[in-house]
């Protein structure tokens, strides 16, 4: 009879063979009360007083023994035949040797090829990786990975760096490819919270002056990602009329006719109307690049020089003129203008009037006088005749100036009297309905034609005075009409095609196909500047002021 004394609970400990229950032994009973001992024969029951329905249990074993149930084991955990230190139920993982290489009783993953009973042949690799070490994945459906090189050799959450399976960084963190962030986006070596994929975007704090992986504009670029219809891009805020400067700073409109906004570093301004120049707010003058008279015509070329054809009594190809830059030029009876490339005006041919000095935004001659828009927008005229009133112009500030015989006109710059026509000379005198600032029509355009004369309304619609004798098609809409000498007129459309009118039958007013840049017409002829810079002339052709092409490539007004 064997007693142990306890501090808790008193247990009965059963050393009985042949499986009898608790208080009984093979061929024989017996009774005990609380701490009587008993003993029989043949059973070999011990017994230790204590409370009733005490448990018959064996020794406990240690982690590493060999078991059969958890009950045999002090962390009733019996894993692979031996006592386990945890539960070990995971997928692929075990408590032996034999499997894991590890010692007995220490739960690890089943190593590849130590796996006789195949308890992961049946667990994909993800399955099975879930409950990897280390947050890999399985090597195969039977082991667990111990190194990487890939991320899909992590579990979810994970990225492969340097060998083993990392966590996933968050927004801010320093990176090197968008595999290593949670967001999947990696900008300017930080884990960004968004794609941020615009050029003109950036998520790093130095680039953005935002916070470290939040996305933003890059603070040293012009183009910031801006609302561009229904998708935001990237926008150049030095020239974007409706981002000028910053998103969403729309540029404004001019009072001048014709004229557009514009956005030039950063700055709303206003562009001219076509076939002007000039800063759209204060002045837009008109530049000529192609110009002819009765029986000749020139063009300025892409450099700048001045070519023309036609009469050639006229002196209008000197050898000196090589040597002069254009940037404007208009056509006489018998001569040539054009303004310099330094500002100043200079003629030539068989009779040109004495310019007059000072620097020249806009010429504009009639048969046998010229007048200037000057830089400060006053007008300047001279003549080689005497009495006709052409040299005698009248004060203020001006836009545009147009020239026919014996007369000019210009459009009033600014006042109660801005964008309205006023004309001067001998011409005004004899013919009836010349423009006056006392008439409300306004204009965006002007163009001088013998006694009479044409202008483009704010609308593009066309107005006429003087001597008219065959009107445009009703309804006509211009970008420009070309100035000249002639009762034959031509516009191009809003479409840059040519439609003309006039003499009927005469070749003038059949224009070619195409589209145009610039245009001016002769004494029964014209001629015009096609979109890829070739001159090409319609009409009489009689000294060869109208030929189908002419050699170069020339400007036009746009």
């Amino acid at each position: 009879m064997l007693f142990v004394a306890c501090n808790g609970p008193k247990r009965e400990f059963n050393t009985t063979s042949g499986g009898g229950a608790p208080g009984s032994a093979s061929g024989g009973s017996s009774d005990a009360g609380a701490g009587s001992p008993t003993s029989s024969e043949g059973g070999g029951n011990q017994t230790m007083g204590g409370e009733a329905g005490a448990l018959n249990e064996p020794a406990v074993k240690s982690d590493g023994l060999a078991c059969a149930a958890d009950s045999e084991c002090e962390s009733r955990h019996c894993r692979d035949e031996v006592c386990c230190a945890s539960d070990c139920s995971g997928t692929c993982q075990a408590c032996a040797e034999s499997r894991t290489g590890q010692p007995d009783g220490t739960c690890a993953s089943v190593v590849s090829g130590l796996d006789p009973r195949e308890d992961c042949e049946t667990e994909s690799p993800e399955s099975c990786g879930e409950d990897c070490p280390g947050s890999f994945t399985c090597a195969s459906s039977s082991a667990c990975r111990t190194t990487c090189s890939a991320d899909s050799h992590c579990v979810s959450g994970y990225f492969c760096g340097g060998g083993s399976c990392q966590p996933l960084k968050d927004k801010g963190i320093q990176c090197t490819t968008g595999a290593e962030c949670s967001s999947k986006s990696c900008r300017d070596g930080v884990c960004c919270e968004s794609a941020c994929s615009l050029s003109c975007q950036a998520c790093s704090a130095a680039t953005t002056g935002l916070a470290e992986g939040t996305c933003g504009a890059r603070k040293s670029s012009m183009t910031k990602p801006c609302q561009a219809g229904s998708a935001t891009s990237c926008v150049d805020v030095t020239t974007e009329v409706n981002h000028c400067g910053g998103c969403g700073n729309v540029c404004a409109g001019s009072s001048l006719p014709g004229t557009t906004p514009a956005c030039s570093a950063s700055t709303c301004s206003v562009s001219c109307p076509v076939g002007t120049l000039g800063d759209g707010v204060n002045v837009c003058v008109p530049v000529t690049t192609v110009a002819a008279g009765p029986t000749f015509a020139c063009g300025l070329l892409a450099d700048g020089h001045v070519k023309c054809w036609g009469n050639q009594n006229l002196g209008l190809s000197p050898a000196g003129l090589a040597n002069v830059l254009f940037t404007s030029i208009t056509a006489g009876s018998d001569f040539m203008c054009g303004i310099r490339d330094n500002g100043l005006a200079y003629c030539w041919g068989a009779n040109p009037p004495a310019v007059k000095a000072g620097t020249f935004l806009a010429l504009a001659a009639g048969d046998s006088h010229v007048c200037g828009l000057k830089s400060n927008r006053t007008l300047d005229c001279w003549t080689r005749g005497s009495g006709d009133g052409t040299d005698s112009p009248p004060s203020g500030a001006y836009k545009w100036i147009a020239s026919g015989t014996d007369y000019s006109c210009a459009i009033v710059q600014g006042g109660n009297s801005n964008n309205r026509g006023t004309c001067w000379g001998a011409g005004t005198m004899i013919l009836a309905n010349f423009p006056s600032t006392s008439n409300a029509q306004t204009y965006q355009q002007m163009h001088g034609a013998g006694f009479g004369g044409w202008g483009v309304g704010s609308d593009g619609g066309i107005v006429n005075w003087g001597k008219i004798l065959f009107s445009p098609p009703s309804g006509t809409l211009v970008k420009t009409l070309g100035a000249g000498s002639t009762q034959n007129r031509c516009g191009i459309l809003m479409d840059n095609t040519l439609t003309c009118w006039g003499t009927p039958g005469s070749e003038a007013t059949i224009p070619p196909s195409g589209k145009f840049t610039a245009l001016a017409m002769g004494g029964g002829f014209a001629c015009g500047v096609k979109s890829g810079g070739q001159m090409s002339c319609w009409g009489s052709n009689d000294q060869g002021q109208a030929p189908t092409t002419v050699s170069g490539t020339f400007q036009g007004y746009w």
